[in-house]
């Protein structure tokens, strides 16, 4: 989570920058959707790099 937060910060500045304001903050949560449907098919059976994923 971390680095995933650390990716985040160092992106989102020139993200800004070429495609402005709106886009970005839209692709947030179109991001967390996303995550939560991948954590949201994780299994006991899933393999470690899904799960990581």
């Amino acid at each position: 989570m971390m680095a995933g937060l650390m990716v985040a910060a160092r992106t989102s500045t020139p993200l800004v920058r070429r495609f402005g304001p709106r886009p970005v903050v839209a692709a947030g949560p179109v991001v967390l959707c996303f995550a939560a449907l991948l954590g949201s098919r994780t299994e006991p059976d899933s393999g470690y790099g899904f799960t990581a994923t």
